[in-house]
């Protein structure tokens, strides 16, 4: 999966919206923050600045949640903007970050003013479904250990492009998700994921460490194919 990351329609917001002092900052500076709950007033959109956003959907009678992992540069809560008067997912903050929290009606105003805004908001959310779609895929096709590989090499990716974290560290990238939470994206039980995870790790390819992963990028399968929820 290959994710563009959404450059003019954040360009538009901070021009439309931030700049004229429609949006108020969210900063967080603890792990496992919430930011909204299924059921709560969806009044607002938040663009991601810094950080690393799980959103969660359940359902009745799965036992894992539909999970996603949104990241800098990215939108969240967007279902306010759907016509749903209540968010349909749970949102928590798994690192520190900042995000732009954005009114509907604020979004709705600026965007009905500067169409541009919603063509790039339909581009970004049909490209939210074509990665959804190619998860499916990989769930179908890929061992558990592919999977995993794919999942991390995709974040880590991710994180390299956005956040300049290889400037700091090299190859090696801090992934901030539980077993638990991996184990939901790649479609596995948390005793199988918990069990490829430690034999990556006795072989180089990563280090545990709670409540995160430090993963060796240039380690993975030398062609991955990232293909995650988003």
């Amino acid at each position: 999966m290959t994710q563009r990351t959404p450059h003019r329609l954040i360009e538009l917001i901070e021009q439309e919206i931030v700049a004229a002092g429609a949006a108020r900052p969210w900063d967080n500076h603890r792990t496992l923050r919430p930011l909204y709950a299924a059921g709560d007033p969806a009044d607002c959109v938040y663009l991601i600045r810094s950080g690393v956003v799980k959103c969660e959907r359940r359902f009745e009678g799965i036992d894992q949640p539909v999970l996603c992992i949104r990241q800098a540069g990215e939108l969240v809560g967007e279902e306010s903007l759907l016509g749903s008067d209540t968010y349909r997912t749970n949102a928590v903050l798994l690192t520190p970050g900042s995000l732009w929290a954005i009114p509907r009606a604020a979004f709705t105003e600026a965007a009905n003013r500067q169409p541009a805004i919603w063509r790039e908001l339909a581009e970004l959310i049909d490209q939210f479904r074509t990665c959804q779609a190619q998860r499916f895929q990989m769930l179908q096709e890929k061992g558990v250990e592919e999977r995993l590989l794919c999942v991390l090499d995709y974040f880590a990716a991710v994180r390299q492009e956005r956040e300049a974290t290889a400037a700091n560290s090299g190859d090696l990238q801090e992934i901030p998700l539980t077993q638990a939470e991996l184990a939901s994206l790649i479609g596995a039980t948390r005793e199988t994921t918990s069990t490829t995870l430690n034999l990556l790790e006795r072989r180089g390819v990563l280090e545990l460490r709670r409540r995160r992963i430090r993963y060796h990028h240039a380690a993975s399968n030398p062609n991955p194919v990232a293909a995650v929820a988003s």
